[in-house]
């Protein structure tokens, strides 16, 4: 959950913000853009009973549980992984699944396709972000490819590009 959104919504709707987060997430460092739910809730209501609240009162928060709290383990299971796969295995099958929709057009990030490779791998995963949603900052669309188009044709993922994007029938 994006941190700066739970300010944003306790200061619009007369709550505390320290006293929501100790109440309904994770410790966090203060300075944490991303903060995540308490495992020990498992339904909207939790959220109203942890924050004392009604849902009339604290409906955002309610909400905001309902819609994101278990995205993670909702996409693993679209796009057929559990738990346990890769990051390159979910990259691989986030992939798959996008390429696979009836849309006339099917784009997805470079940084995605070369994630399937080990590119990536020695950078700090904070460093790849193109944007902070809801932000505008100085680092947002500033990442630059390590790699030179002539370099990114002589890449082994290349393979792996070619039957993804042949088996969903993009080509």
């Amino acid at each position: 959950m994006d941190a700066l959104l739970v300010d944003k919504l306790c200061g619009e709707n007369n709550f505390e913000p320290a006293a929501v987060k100790k109440a309904l997430f994770q410790p966090a460092s203060k300075s944490a853009a991303r903060i995540r739910f308490k495992a020990e809730l498992e339904t909207p209501e939790d959220v109203l009973e942890a924050l004392s609240s009604t849902r009339d009162k604290a409906w955002m928060f309610y909400d905001m549980f309902r819609e994101a709290a278990f995205e993670k383990k909702k996409f693993l299971q679209f796009a057929g992984c559990n738990d346990g796969c890769t990051d390159k295995e979910l990259v691989k099958a986030a992939l798959v699944k996008a390429n696979e929709t009836v849309s006339v057009f099917s784009i997805q990030l470079i940084v995605d396709w070369l994630s399937l490779g080990d590119t990536f791998d020695k950078w700090d995963i904070h460093d790849t972000r193109i944007n902070i949603p809801g932000s505008v900052a100085d680092k947002n669309w500033s990442i630059v490819m390590p790699l030179s188009l002539e370099e990114m044709q002589d890449l082994k993922i290349n393979g792996r590009i070619k039957e993804i994007v042949t088996s969903t029938g993009r080509i």
